[in-house]
């Protein structure tokens, strides 16, 4: 998913830009063509604050902000760019997969619909259904969108294909953690390794459900966290991994307490095992969008 947002970085438009805007945006674009989503975000502010009703920094704020996980902000900013042009199969798009990260799955599929009547050879929201689809556990739908977007040159789904014709039985069995509903009354949960927050495996893998995890918490204020890949550690025994040996996945998580202190710690997740994840003591998670 993240790859496919990349790609339209590059969508900005110049009409109707006085020459000092015409400055911000070339000095933006250089930003995002670094991948300085920040310093990006932050030219792009100066642009609508001259015009609020600018499309292009407008879209192109909103995709920045969903590459740093900032999905609520992000969604205000493409809702606005969607107003400004209601035939936009990008932003549509984008929209569609920003939903799709705040669990509004409904959502998620109508943009992606609403993305195909504009265009019906749009092959990157048919792979974008695809993914949708098999995240939900809908796999044969998901199976027969891959297909369609092969056909229009989606090399994103040439993988996806070929899982699609593995048989059942010999697939890998994945876990999709769709939202998270129970806070743990377990204050060790995840913040001890012999407590981990066992995330299972996605349709992309294990790497894919801790992220997505990670992805779906908010600290106490409401606000997301951040998150940063320590490394590997504390070996243990699983049914699931040949041997039995496997390891957790330790991450450093940064986030703000109610008093407005920033606060640093670890927590570890396990990939190879499953229980439904709960949300951590003291954390919340993502609310549902209006």
């Amino acid at each position: 998913m993240k790859i496919i947002v990349l790609l339209f970085l590059s969508f900005l438009t110049r009409c109707a830009l006085g020459q000092d805007s015409k400055s911000l945006l070339e000095a933006a674009i250089k930003k995002l063509q670094v991948r300085d989503y920040q310093g990006g975000i932050t030219i792009l502010d100066q642009i609508i604050k001259q015009n609020p009703k600018d499309y292009s920094a407008l879209f192109n704020r909103a995709v920045s902000k969903s590459i740093l996980r900032q999905y609520e902000s992000a969604y205000t900013d493409i809702n606005l760019a969607i107003a400004l042009k209601p035939d936009s199969k990008k932003a549509i798009l984008n929209r569609g997969i920003i939903r799709k990260k705040l669990t509004d799955y409904e959502g998620a599929e109508k943009d992606f619909n609403l993305a195909l009547q504009i265009d019906p050879k749009y092959s990157d929201a048919l792979y974008n259904k695809g993914v949708l689809f098999e995240y939900i556990g809908k796999f044969e739908e998901a199976c027969l969108e891959f297909a369609k977007a092969k056909e229009l040159g989606s090399v994103a789904s040439y993988p996806k294909v070929d899982f699609c014709q593995t048989p059942v039985n010999e697939r890998v069995k994945v876990h999709s953690i769709l939202k998270l509903e129970e806070i743990s009354t377990d204050k060790t949960y995840g913040f001890s390794s012999k407590n981990p927050i066992k995330v299972g495996t996605g349709s992309n893998g294990g790497l894919e459900n801790e992220q997505t995890y990670l992805d779906l918490l908010r600290d106490e204020t409401g606000h997301q966290i951040g998150y940063t890949f320590k490394g590997k550690c504390c070996e243990y025994f699983s049914k699931n991994v040949t041997a039995g040996k496997a390891n957790l996945s330790q991450y450093e998580i940064t986030y703000q307490l109610k008093s407005g202190s920033p606060k640093t710690t670890k927590i570890y997740l396990s990939q190879f095992d499953f229980e439904e994840p709960k949300i951590l003591a003291g954390f919340q998670t993502i609310k549902p969008i209006k």
